[in-house]
């Protein structure tokens, strides 16, 4: 994402966070999971949306890729369905 690779120029050392709000990306789970699986620069953390369509598989995504940690969505595995 470029974006944050701006951003991290601009403020080096700060961490950056990022929403997996569904109203960012027009409540398409599929297309968001594409979108964040296609990125090369990850955010340092994330906020996971639970209760959100698809919120589950985001959140094993990010697990995945380093941007979030069990801990962090470890909620989402009994609410987020």
């Amino acid at each position: 994402m470029a974006t944050l690779r701006v951003v991290r120029e601009a403020c080096p050392g700060g961490p950056l966070s990022l929403s997996t709000s569904a109203a960012i990306e027009a409540a398409d789970p599929e297309r968001q999971l594409a979108l964040i699986a296609g990125g090369s620069e990850l955010p340092d953390l994330v906020t996971a949306n639970q209760g959100e369509e698809g919120i589950v598989e985001l959140c094993g995504l990010l697990r995945e890729q380093g941007s979030a940690s069990k801990r962090d969505c470890s909620a989402s595995t009994t609410r987020g369905r």
